[in-house]
């Protein structure tokens, strides 16, 4: 089964998201996709920088979702 990543950031201060994002590479299995989800939300963060973070509290939420359901 393969999966889409997708990712949502967030604002606990403003209490908003963004749209979600689904990242364009499909995956071979959960794995994978959870692994790479964890990547890029320790990216993203990192590039937003920790005066932007703590600024708005801002935080990432992934989800693998198989492909078919969505």
């Amino acid at each position: 089964m393969k999966f889409f990543l997708i990712i949502t950031m967030c604002s606990s201060i403003y209490q908003i998201c963004m749209p979600p994002v689904q990242v364009e590479e499909v995956f071979d299995n959960h794995y994978d996709c959870a692994y790479q989800g964890y990547t890029l939300s320790a990216d993203i963060i990192k590039n937003l920088g920790e005066k932007q973070v703590n600024a708005d509290r801002m935080y990432l939420s992934f989800s693998c979702k198989p492909i078919g359901s969505l």
